[in-house]
């Protein structure tokens, strides 16, 4: 992967791809899977709401759909600060 002034450049295997720069976001994630995707929007929003009274919570959950049948589920507890990743399953 190349970043320049005004695009990204990335190669894998023998394709080739290049993204205006407009129109990508780096993320500060090792890699885009829905696990971290949820659990970077999870915690982005606990950083958001800081600024705001949040006692009344006791947790905040994140559901990044993969398709309709399941998706990821990441959790904080607002009272220990920790993030729970796991598989969330619709029946």
């Amino acid at each position: 992967m190349v970043a320049s002034n005004d695009s990204w450049e990335i190669h894998f295997r023998s394709r080739h791809y290049v993204f205006p720069r407009a129109d990508v976001i780096e993320l500060p994630i090792e890699n885009s899977t829905a696990e971290l995707l949820a659990e970077y929007i999870c915690n982005e929003l606990c950083k958001a709401l800081r600024e705001y009274s949040t006692s009344n919570l006791s947790s905040i959950m994140v559901v990044l759909k993969k398709h309709p049948a399941n998706g990821i589920l990441s959790t904080r507890f607002t009272s220990n600060i920790a993030i729970e990743r796991k598989d969330y399953r619709t029946a």
